[in-house]
């Protein structure tokens, strides 16, 4: 974060004041498991919602996939 300058100098933050400056180091993680509406029946498990589509892209001028 030091190269980047994106950390506070003084190496403290204050995320509600006027004059904030930095960016807080932050990690994340999040899972989503599903399983067949026909097994969750079966299971008798409560169901929220239903995907019945999903979609990906890649252009082929990137590494990655979006």
């Amino acid at each position: 974060l030091g190269q980047l300058h994106i950390g506070s100098t003084s190496g403290r933050l204050r995320r509600w004041d006027a004059v904030v400056y930095g960016c807080p180091r932050g990690e994340g993680f999040a899972a989503v498991i599903m399983k067949p509406p026909s097994q969750a029946t079966a299971d008798t498990d409560h169901i929220d919602c239903i995907v019945r589509e999903t979609g990906i892209s890649q252009d082929g001028h990137a590494d990655g996939v979006t």
